[in-house]
C-alpha cells in the first residue's frame, strides 16, 4: 500500500484482548497504533443491558468515544492526549498501548483532527426517493452492448485454485477391506471343517 501510495498517515485503534500483539508486528512507516490491552492482559466490556444480558461495548471504546465528543474541528487537541487515555487512571481497568515509533511525525505535532477532523452536513428528508434496480440495469447493459464476452469477464470472478492441475490429480486409492460378512463367514467355515475333522473331543486341547 506505501509504494502504490494508497495512504499518507495511517491510525489503527485496536480494541480486543491482548491488542497490542497486533501493532507489534507492524513495519511500515507513517503508521500510529492505539490498542486498550497489553500482551496477557483482557479488554473489558462496560455497560452491560440487563435487559438482554449481554454488555452493550468496551470499556476502551466508550471511553474514546467520550474523549472524541470533546473534540471540535477547531481543537487543538493532539494524539498525545489520545495516546494517554486511560494511562494515568483506572476506568479502562486494562493497561492501553501505543505504537509511534513508525510515525514520521511527532504526535505531539498530530492534531487529533487530522484523523477525526471530518464535518459532514446531513439533512433529512421524509419524501421518497426511487432507486433503479442496479441487476436489471446491468441485464440490460449486457444485452445491448455488443462486446458481450468483455462484458462478462469485466464482472467474473479470477481463479482462486489451479483448477488445470486439481482436474489431472488421480484420487488416493483406498486400502481393500474385506466386508464383517466375509469375515464372519470365513471363521464359520475354519470351524465347521475343524469339527468335521476332529470332532468335539479335540476342543478342550484348544481352550
Amino acid at each position: 500500500m506505501l509504494h502504490k501510495s494508497r495512504y499518507n498517515e495511517l491510525l489503527f485503534i485496536i480494541d480486543t484482548c491482548q491488542g497490542a500483539s497486533m501493532y507489534e508486528r507492524f513495519y511500515s512507516p507513517n503508521l500510529m497504533a492505539l490498542a486498550s490491552s497489553q500482551v496477557g492482559e483482557d479488554s473489558l466490556s462496560h455497560q452491560p443491558d440487563l435487559a438482554i444480558g449481554v454488555h452493550l461495548m468496551d470499556r476502551y471504546t466508550f471511553y474514546l468515544l467520550e474523549f472524541l465528543e470533546d473534540i471540535q474541528p477547531s481543537s487543538k487537541a493532539n494524539m498525545n492526549d489520545l495516546v494517554t487515555l486511560c494511562v494515568h487512571s483506572l476506568k479502562c481497568v486494562s493497561t492501553p498501548g501505543h505504537r509511534t515509533d513508525l510515525f514520521l511525525r511527532s504526535p505531539g505535532s498530530v492534531l487529533i483532527t487530522d484523523f477525526f477532523g471530518s464535518v459532514r452536513k446531513v439533512e433529512l428528508t421524509t419524501d421518497t426517493v426511487n432507486l433503479p434496480d442496479p441487476v436489471q440495469q446491468l441485464s440490460s447493459f449486457l444485452l445491448s452492448s455488443s462486446s458481450v464476452n468483455e462484458d462478462l469477464q469485466i464482472f467474473s470472478y479470477s481463479d482462486q485454485l489451479p483448477l488445470s492441475e486439481i482436474i489431472h490429480q488421480k484420487p488416493n486409492q483406498k486400502d481393500w477391506h474385506p466386508p464383517d460378512g466375509f469375515i464372519l463367514g470365513l471363521w464359520t467355515l475354519i470351524l465347521l471343517v475343524f469339527f468335521k475333522t476332529y470332532g468335539m473331543k479335540q476342543l478342550k486341547h484348544i481352550f
